[in-house]
């Protein structure tokens, strides 16, 4: 029953992780456009807002301690 119990996660991050792939590291000093997708503004109706925001110089590199 232990082994069992062992192997779940194993498969369950194996599943998870399948259709993930790893995130781009970016450096200081870099530019990026950031989607608006996951940013709100206020004014304009979302038809006639900009899709992209940018360009924008990263300033300094910060830590995902996200565990996968």
């Amino acid at each position: 029953m232990n082994i069992q119990l062992e192997k779940v996660p194993q498969s369950m991050a194996q599943y998870y992780n399948k259709k993930r792939e790893p995130i781009e590291a970016y450096k200081t000093g870099e530019v990026v456009m950031l989607n608006r997708k996951n940013i709100r503004s206020i004014g304009r109706c979302k038809i006639l807002e900009d899709k992209i925001f940018g360009p924008f110089k990263i300033l300094s590199v910060g830590h995902n301690n996200r565990v996968c």
